[in-house]
């Protein structure tokens, strides 16, 4: 992932969700860094790990929701 520069603390968190399959259904960020550029290589970073492994298939839900922190 390419980090761009910021200062120390910085971080962002990511929503994501996605299907049975491990397909990704949304993306956004749920809470802003304050530095663009960083927000963006944290999205870049979840959509570069498309697609997910699917679901357990004891899982009961149709989709799982993630909130990850960067």
């Amino acid at each position: 992932m390419f980090r761009p520069p910021t200062s120390p603390g910085t971080s962002c968190r990511v929503r994501c969700r996605i299907d049975r399959t491990g397909a990704l259904r949304e993306v956004g960020i749920e809470q802003a860094s304050g530095n663009p550029a960083f927000d963006r290589a944290a999205l870049r970073a979840v959509y570069a790990c498309s697609p997910l492994p699917p679901l357990p298939q004891g899982y009961g839900g149709s989709d799982l929701t993630l909130h990850l922190e960067f």
